[in-house]
């Protein structure tokens, strides 16, 4: 299968497009690189080099995929909220943009979009469902909210077939220099034997999914629909079910060292986001396989037992 991956050359994305060749399909990828770094992507990646809305650069790429996988945004609460109010309805804006291009084809292509677990706000907590009606409390949630909307739209207009993925908080090797998740951002600091750094008490609960486990269900997801195998609008939560206090990965991580270098450090401004977030996996699990995920734990024990390098960079 040939794979255009949107943002694919990101924290998910160079992933992602590194995964699917090594399982040999071909892979495409359009990314501003904003954030994006052409060295982690395998050579054989075709990497354009521009933005979602450029009509001209998306079109012919659309044109020559069987699935397309949306992960271009903006991806994270906090670097939302420091855009200007245009900002506000940016990743939307960008799925009109990819909407309006697949749409203008001869056959649409199928869909692959990355949502998020912000679209349930502080509805948040176990018994958040992707069939509940959802009530974001941040714009970033809204915005992700409304290209859902949008894409349910084209599923039941063009017949074409969509995954929306609400993705909980993903985890796992981030070789950026400043680290979005707070996992490895604690694991980076640890390393360093630097303090980590807890907003509050730490009480505020995430459901941790990793990223190779994001990046399976993603692949599998890709098959199924240029299969056949799904049809119409389909969302579910990517996510691992279990919750875990802020405080408690931070001991985790401190204790993996069992020495005092890096201590817990609280501050008292309340962080981004909601207090309590955790998703139901059953639908993702009837969908795409009833696989072991990695635990946080899992992850913490094999970060500590490779190389630094190695492991960042793999």
């Amino acid at each position: 299968m040939h794979f255009l991956i949107t943002g694919g050359a990101g924290f998910i994305g160079s992933r992602l497009s590194n995964q699917l060749i090594a399982a040999g399909h071909s892979v495409s990828v359009i990314d501003n690189m904003s954030r994006g770094c052409a060295e982690t992507l395998d050579p054989r990646v075709r990497l354009v080099e521009g933005c979602v809305s450029q009509q001209t650069l998306l079109r012919p790429l659309l044109e020559a995929c069987d699935v397309c996988v949306h992960l271009a945004a903006v991806s994270s609460i906090s670097d939302f909220q420091a855009l200007d109010q245009v900002g506000e309805t940016y990743n939307h804006a960008l799925t009109l943009h990819l909407l309006n291009a697949n749409n203008s084809l001869s056959a649409p292509k199928p869909l692959i979009f990355s949502s998020s677990a912000a679209v349930y706000g502080e509805d948040g907590t176990y018994a958040a469902s992707a069939n509940d009606s959802p009530t974001p409390t941040t714009c970033y949630g809204q915005d992700k909210l409304e290209s859902e909307k949008a894409l349910k739209c084209f599923a039941a207009q063009t017949g074409i077939s969509v995954y929306a993925l609400r993705l909980f908080n993903v985890f796992g090797n981030d070789a950026s220099s400043d680290p979005a998740g707070v996992v490895d951002k604690f694991i980076r600091r640890a390393r360093s034997k630097l303090p980590l750094t807890i907003h509050d008490r730490g009480n505020q609960t995430r459901d941790f999914i990793h990223v190779g486990d994001v990046v399976k269900i993603i692949e599998i997801a890709g098959s199924r629909l240029v299969s056949g195998a799904v049809s119409g609008y389909n969302c579910l939560d990517v996510c691992s079910g279990q919750s875990e206090t802020i405080d408690i990965i931070a001991r985790l991580i401190k204790n993996s060292f069992q020495t005092n270098a890096s201590e817990l450090e609280y501050r008292s401004e309340v962080s981004a986001g909601v207090a309590n977030s955790c998703g139901d996996p059953t639908p993702m699990r009837q969908e795409f396989g009833d696989f072991k995920l990695m635990s946080v734990q899992d992850y913490i024990d094999l970060c500590f037992q490779e190389d630094p390098v190695t492991f960042w960079t793999s």
